[in-house]
């Protein structure tokens, strides 16, 4: 006897009372057997062929179920209660749909009319409400959605009702390989790069499907040449793609996992013009673009003190510029983050995947990371400079910083007009921050999932985690040098022209009438010799 499980839908079959273990075991190496050929089947096959022949030669008053799919058990003593009938018919109707499927690509030279029609019994199987009460009936309706969107892509030039029965596909199954690759050849190719590395995040997955796979319509091949199509359009206009939509960075040896929160680029194809620090790139390590600098990357476990580190160099550089006689800077807070706590008793430190990610062995006793300890011993060194007398106080052009930062402006303009001998600024770590909690989170669950993509282990992913941020805050008190220490420059006055002669103007009125007067005389002179 056969029936559908009533808890699962799986169909399952027994001979008996007495052999109910036997057939189930059997019938589910059996379905294993067959869904090693075609994925999907062998779940709903799973009880039936082992006891199939045994339903068919006895009869009994009792039939004992036990599902191999779910566990459920149930009991049936009316041998009319038999579903062979309805198992037959679900499975005609399942070989119809795969043979419709499966022949989706041999269709390309056909009659227009050839393709219509084979779209049309393909609409006519995804609206077919039958396919709910099949065991596996997702499994055929994605497949049928699939061959759909790819027939109406390749078939008919359709991309937009390819894109919505793909869309139907990915509804049922969205992490499905096949669909979201197939989503990627939809998508094509743009002009804008940003648009070609959404499309390839969604193709990648084409490497992740078996050669052998079944109805896959598109072949390796297909989907490995638009791939690397997209690759070098995406890359070679790498910087042209807005900051914020590549704020966070990962150089990969190649492009098999491209996360939502960051993006990568392949090691050996890196753009033209984008720069990284003397020793970098590496491999699998993540950075962080400069703020003001949108060509530049830093790592990201160097960025806030790195950047700290710049803006200070910047600040002093405009100081001396203003006529800076002596610049002194006093540590006035210093907040440890969470992590930083955690990792303030582990001088030693734990394992961490490439000395990337983990926060762990980079602090001290004191919470204080090693690089923050540099730092700290330069700035605690008043710095005096010399003046040069010639050159007044002025702003220099060359800076990033000061556009950022109007707190500086008023200072600096008074300094500048030589009405300010004093000042006193406020520099902040915490002016510089590369990420907020969820985005950190983010990029956590991100690297694990590239670095298992790349290395086939979750071993390290514990050890994944991006430094903390540290918040420290620093007066700067600027005294300089007076104006009077100046050289005043010396007004060049024109010196005054001697006149050769001492002779009063010429009237322009005289001038003329003495003119007129000797052309008339001219012409008088030739009128007598013509009469003469």
């Amino acid at each position: 006897m056969i029936q559908k499980c009533p808890k699962c839908g799986t169909w399952v079959s027994t001979d008996s009372e007495n052999s109910v273990g036997t057939s189930a075991a059997a019938g589910a190496a059996a379905g294993a057997a067959a869904g090693s050929i075609i994925p999907g089947v062998g779940t709903f096959l799973g009880g039936v062929i082992g006891g199939i022949g045994g339903a068919l030669s006895g009869r009994s008053d009792k039939w004992n179920f036990v599902c191999p799919n779910c566990g459920h058990e149930w009991t049936v003593e009316d041998e009319k209660e038999d579903q062979a009938a309805e198992y037959e018919e679900e499975q005609e109707k399942r070989n119809c749909i795969i043979d419709l499927v499966g022949g989706s690509s041999i269709l390309i030279n056909s009659s227009k009319e050839e393709k219509n029609n084979y779209i049309k019994a393909l609409q006519r199987y995804v609206s077919d409400s039958a396919l709910d009460n099949i065991n596996d009936g997702k499994f055929l309706l994605r497949i049928l959605y699939d061959a759909l969107a790819y027939s109406q892509l390749v078939l008919l030039k359709d991309s937009t009702s390819a894109m919505s029965s793909i869309k139907q596909s990915l509804s049922l199954f969205p992490e499905d390989s096949v669909s979201l690759a197939i989503r990627g050849m939809i998508f094509g190719i743009s002009e804008k790069p940003l648009d070609n590395y959404f499309t390839m995040k969604s193709l990648v997955h084409y490497s992740d499907i078996d050669e052998e796979a079944p109805f896959t319509h598109f072949t390796i091949t297909q989907f490995s040449e638009r791939f690397e199509q997209l690759s070098t359009s995406y890359v070679e206009g790498f910087l042209d793609i807005p900051v914020n939509n590549r704020k966070f960075l990962v150089v990969d040896e190649k492009l098999r996992c491209l996360p939502d929160s960051f993006v990568v680029l392949p090691y050996d194809m890196l753009p033209h013009g984008v720069m990284f620090p003397s020793g970098h790139p590496r491999v699998q390590e993540l950075y962080v673009v400069h703020p003001y600098k949108p060509n530049e990357y830093i790592p990201y476990n160097d960025y806030q003190l790195s950047l700290f580190r710049d803006e200070i160099r910047e600040f002093s550089w405009i100081m001396e510029c203003l006529g800076a006689k002596s610049i002194s800077f006093h540590e006035t807070q210093s907040e440890e983050t969470n992590k930083t706590k955690e990792n303030s008793s582990n001088t030693l430190g734990s394992a961490e995947y490439n000395n990337s990610y983990s926060a762990k062995g980079a602090y001290g006793h004191d919470g204080m990371s090693s690089e923050y300890k540099k730092l700290k011993s330069e700035l605690t060194e008043t710095k005096e400079y010399c003046i040069t007398q010639d050159t007044p106080p002025y702003i220099p052009q060359d800076i990033v910083w000061y556009q950022h930062r109007p707190e500086w402006h008023r200072n600096c303009e008074s300094r500048k007009a030589g009405r300010l001998s004093k000042a006193s600024f406020m520099l902040s770590t915490s002016s510089i921050s590369a990420t907020s909690n969820q985005e950190k989170k983010k990029i956590e669950a991100d690297l694990k999932i590239l670095l298992f993509k790349a290395n086939g282990s979750h071993e390290e992913e514990e050890n994944i985690q991006l430094r903390s941020e540290e918040s420290h805050t620093w007066s700067v008190d600027v005294d300089f040098y007076p104006l009077s220490d100046y050289r005043k420059k010396e007004t060049i006055v024109p010196s005054q022209i001697t006149p050769l002669l001492d002779s009063k103007p010429v009237d322009k009125k005289n001038w003329m009438m003495w003119a007129m007067g000797g052309v008339i005389l001219v012409l008088v002179l030739i009128l007598l010799w013509i009469l003469l």
